[in-house]
């Protein structure tokens, strides 16, 4: 579940790059085009003005002296691309009274529109109009190949973009994805050198040299945490002997209390001591042995009955449903893996609450699931719940050592298969583990 967030957000932040990248070159696109269409359109409608003004000249001419009718004259002078034509109401021009007392004079007169004027001329006793016919072939054909050259800087843009962007934002997520196997704990990432060229070429350098040291460290850390553990146990059980030998002997009441302390706390100090060194095994383990075919199911009940004086101790509800499941793996890593996954469920659930176990099988995989009505966890106990002695729960330190859930996911890794949950504060955790069909 939190492995599909990740995804997704990995998909949605690759969208929105994309969406971003493509809105500003279709953006810039459009400006540049205004930018170089405002001053041709600014001078063709000059040059549309001066055409109507000549050939308002014209008709004047052709109607002083040759003599010719308005009708005979619109004929010969208008045009597909300057239309004339007579007006039958003036009064629908929208002209004021001093444009209307200029052309009754027999002025020439120009009225600018919206997008290109009309010019106006009196012959005789009629008032022609010469306008700018926008659906002319010249018109049109202009307006077409200005349109088309947006259209083809668009996709152009589009298709340069696509190209020049898919290769950065393909090394981009390369590397968000491996700052967060680093952000994991895998310290064994490293960037390919290969097509890093200057800045680039020095950021996967340093890169790697980081991921580097943080390994040596690593290693380091848990070689030391693997020999003082090892060493602690000796001492620890001789302690943990010694103890409960002194609360079987004649003590006082005081001291018979102090005995079990030491006995209670050493059997905890040895369980995390084991602890320790099962995970240094595994994490130095990169395949499963020993494996056998067993009753998955009846694995599952096993393990309730060695933790059956816990969930008694706090009354709390069992629903089980198990199907009939062979698994075929490495019995005793599972056992751990369900013991610990159980016992954090008790932990964590409160007195008469309820736990559901449950253990189903599709055609890939098998699929047990353990839920709980318990505390929940908070979202920054969510991001952390796999690390080494993580406890989220500070009420509950005292019962374990932080190292359960990272042994989980250490063996559920080395099988193959996956680990997720979903939890609440208040409203209680679900684990589900999938793993594998295998054959024996």
């Amino acid at each position: 579940m939190n492995k599909l967030f990740l995804r997704d957000r990995k998909h949605s932040f690759r969208f929105m790059i994309s969406i971003w990248l493509s809105t500003i070159m279709v953006t810039a696109s459009i400006l540049s085009f205004l930018a170089t269409n405002i001053l041709p359109y600014h001078r063709a409608n000059t040059e549309f003005q001066n055409m109507q003004m000549k050939t308002a000249t014209t008709m004047l001419e052709l109607y002083n002296s040759e003599k010719l009718s308005t009708d005979k004259i619109i004929k010969l002078a208008s045009s597909d691309m300057f239309p004339i034509k007579k007006i039958d109401d003036l009064s629908k021009q929208n002209l004021d009274s001093n444009e209307m007392q200029k052309l009754s004079k027999g002025n020439l007169l120009y009225k600018t529109n919206l997008i290109y004027g009309t010019q106006y001329i009196k012959l005789g006793n009629d008032i022609l109009s010469i306008t700018v016919n926008a659906y002319s072939n010249v018109f049109l054909s202009t307006v077409r190949t200005n349109g088309f050259t947006l259209l083809f800087a668009i996709l152009l843009g589009m298709l340069l973009t696509s190209l020049t962007f898919k290769r950065m934002l393909g090394t981009f997520s390369m590397v968000i994805e491996a700052i967060q196997e680093v952000s994991k704990g895998n310290f064994d990432t490293k960037l390919p050198i290969k097509h890093a060229h200057g800045s680039g070429l020095s950021f996967v350098n340093s890169f790697n040299k980081m991921t580097t040291e943080l390994s040596k460290m690593e290693t380091l850390r848990n070689d030391f945490i693997s020999n003082v553990s090892h060493e602690f146990k000796t001492p620890i059980s001789s302690i943990q002997g010694f103890a409960t030998l002194l609360s079987q002997s004649d003590l006082s009441e005081e001291q018979m209390e102090y005995a079990k302390i030491i006995a209670s706390e050493s059997s905890r100090l040895a369980n995390l001591s084991a602890n320790i060194l099962k995970l240094t095994k595994l994490q130095n383990q990169e395949i499963v042995t020993e494996k056998q075919l067993f009753a998955l199911d009846e694995q599952l009940r096993q393990c309730l009955l060695i933790l059956e004086k816990k969930w008694e101790d706090k009354n709390i509800n069992l629903e089980i449903f198990l199907d009939e499941i062979k698994c075929y793996g490495n019995k005793e890593l599972l056992e751990q893996v369900w013991i610990n996954l159980i016992d954090n469920a008790i932990k964590y659930t409160n007195i008469s609450g309820t736990i559901i176990l449950s253990c189903t099988q599709d055609n890939d995989n098998i699929i047990v699931s353990i839920k709980d009505d318990g505390i929940g966890m908070n979202k920054n106990s969510q991001g952390r719940i796999f690390e080494k002695f993580y406890q989220g729960d500070k009420a509950h330190n005292s019962e374990g050592n932080g190292l359960g859930l990272s042994l989980v996911k250490r063996i559920v890794d080395l099988c193959n298969g996956t680990i997720e949950f979903e939890s609440e504060e208040n409203k209680g955790t679900t684990f589900v583990v999938s793993l594998p069909i295998e054959n024996s």
